[in-house]
C-alpha cells in the first residue's frame, strides 16, 4: 500500500487506512483501492502519499518485533512474486530489477546451501 486515506469527511471510518491509488484521471479523479479489496472513486486530495513518519507509527503500532518477524519470513520466492505482478503492471521498471535481485538471492542461497552440505 502506498498511500494512505486522510479525509474525515467522508468515510470516516477509513481516516489513516492503507490504500493505493490505482488509477487518476481528468478532474483530479482516482480510483483507490483499501487493503480489504474496496474501491472508492474519489478526489486525490483524500489520499495522502506514505512518508517515512507513516511508517514509523505503523511500526510503534504493531511493533517493530512483529515488522521483523514479518521481514525475516520473506523468501526469494516471495519476491519473486511481488516482481512479477510489479513488471505486469510497469514493464522494464522496479519489477525487472526485484526480478533480478531475486534470482541472485536464490543463486546466493543455493551457494550457501551445497557449502554446508
Amino acid at each position: 500500500m502506498t498511500h494512505r486515506w486522510n479525509w474525515r469527511k467522508w468515510l470516516p471510518e477509513r481516516h489513516g487506512q492503507l490504500c493505493r491509488v490505482l488509477a487518476t484521471g481528468r478532474m483530479n479523479s482516482a480510483l483507490v483501492e483499501f487493503e480489504d479489496g474496496t474501491k472508492v472513486v474519489t478526489s486525490r486530495y483524500a489520499v495522502r502519499k506514505l512518508t517515512h513518519n507513516d511508517l514509523g507509527n505503523r511500526r510503534a503500532a504493531f511493533g517493530a518485533s512483529a515488522l521483523t518477524d514479518e521481514l525475516e519470513r520473506l523468501t526469494h520466492e516471495d519476491l519473486r512474486k511481488w516482481a512479477e505482478a510489479l513488471d505486469k503492471e510497469m514493464p522494464r521498471g522496479l519489477g525487472e530489477r526485484l526480478l533480478r535481485f531475486a534470482e541472485a538471492w536464490r543463486e546466493q542461497v543455493d551457494c550457501s546451501n551445497t557449502n554446508k552440505a
